[in-house]
């Protein structure tokens, strides 16, 4: 395995795939790298990139994807070498395309905002994401479409779990727009523009929204029926 970190992995085919290592997190913890790896679709992902992503230590792939999208775009990781491969559809919502929003009114709904504090309540899918996740050994890597939604929630709750500042949580999800550029015109064709942003402002809803209905990230965990042990192993195994 590469002892290379890299905050964004340089591959060819996938422009948002990113290592959440290198945070300041809990008790003066900094969060493993080669751990957790967020991305957006991997479908044009080359040989190079699946084998680096290999050697970084990827074990383990999570697809957050609608049944749909899976279809269109098979997920290339899947039946690689002896890698897991897991299909969870998150988030229908973000698949339905801009019919979803014809009652919304994108300048002044917070759009965004609904959907990912809508998620944190859909706890039978997150749950199962977040177990597979607490469960594996190696490095995992979990993605959506365009990385930044169901991505990013998922990427939050484990952010906030090991104690990762709120600030560096919102910055790490801001940084998604800026990364997607690429795909931004064909993306355009099915979703509208505010929703392909990524404001801070929308990810530190759903962050607020843990704190003020559950009271913390732990607690939320715990309410999804994860153990003290399990917690601390997980906690342990991806911070330093």
């Amino acid at each position: 395995m590469t002892d290379r970190n890299y905050i964004r992995l340089p591959l060819e085919g996938i422009t948002n795939c990113r290592d959440l290592g290198g945070y300041a997190a809990l008790n003066q913890s900094i969060t493993e790298w080669h751990k957790l790896l967020r991305s957006s679709d991997l479908s044009l992902m080359t040989e190079p990139d699946k084998e680096m992503l290999y050697n970084y230590g990827v074990r383990t792939v999570i697809d957050l994807r609608s049944d749909t999208e899976l279809k269109n775009s098979p997920n290339p990781l899947n039946g690689y070498k002896d890698m897991d491969f897991y299909h969870v559809n998150l988030l229908n919502v973000t698949a339905a395309g801009k019919e979803n929003f014809k009652d919304l009114d994108l300048e002044n709904d917070p759009v965004l905002s609904m959907i990912y504090t809508g998620l944190i309540k859909e706890k039978e899918q997150l749950g199962k994401v977040l177990q597979i996740i607490l469960n594996s050994s190696g490095g995992v890597l979990y993605h959506c479409s365009a990385g930044k939604d169901r991505t990013g929630v998922v990427s939050m709750l484990l952010m906030g779990l090991l104690g990762v500042d709120k600030l560096d949580i919102l910055a790490n999800y801001e940084v998604s727009y800026t990364y997607i550029q690429s795909n931004l015109n064909e993306m355009l064709s099915a979703y509208p523009l505010n929703i392909l942003k990524s404001d801070p402002i929308d990810i530190s809803a759903a962050y607020d929204s843990i704190i003020e209905n559950y009271g913390s990230f732990y607690k939320y965990f715990e309410l999804l029926g994860f153990s003290e042990n399990i917690l601390k192993n997980f906690i342990d195994s991806v911070t330093y």
